[in-house]
């Protein structure tokens, strides 16, 4: 019997402003209601945060309103950092 392929279904969501930037690597495991698992049970996704703009093309279309560290109150005050590269301004600008 062939079975449906199965849909990607979200269960856990993180707050990514809670941490740093960096590259992360996360450890999902899979059991069963009777707590089972095997081998084939566990996979590692590595993932990058980037909670600050790089470029000013990141502050366009409200892309400001994304970062947390710091965080802007226009796309102004990014595109002023970005050209600072941070430097002239402390971490929270709200």
């Amino acid at each position: 019997m062939l079975l449906p392929p199965l849909l990607p279904i979200v269960f856990l969501a993180w707050n990514t402003a809670t941490v740093s930037d960096g590259i992360y690597t996360i450890k999902l495991e899979a059991r069963d209601k009777a707590n089972n698992k095997d081998a084939g049970s566990i996979d590692w996704h590595t993932v990058t945060v980037n909670n600050t703009p790089d470029n000013m093309d990141q502050c366009k279309k409200d892309g400001w309103k994304s970062f947390f560290s710091p965080t802007f109150m226009s796309q102004g005050d990014c595109v002023s950092w970005v050209q600072a590269k941070g430097k002239a301004w402390g971490l929270d600008r709200r």
